[in-house]
């Protein structure tokens, strides 16, 4: 490949989701954006306020 070349590849299907997969998939995209708000967050919560972060691995 050449440098500076970049591939984007794009696949269409054609599916129309129920209303519960659809209602799930908006619940999971809610949380996912709280999280990177939280994660973004120039005071992001701390023990002091209650909430408690995982160990780092």
């Amino acid at each position: 490949m050449c440098p500076g070349v970049r591939v984007l590849k794009t696949v269409r299907q054609k599916h129309e989701a129920s209303a519960g997969l659809l209602q799930l998939l908006n619940e999971f995209r809610r949380m996912v954006n709280v999280c990177i708000a939280v994660g973004i967050h120039p005071r992001a919560p701390t023990e002091d306020c209650g909430v408690h972060t995982a160990e780092p691995y």
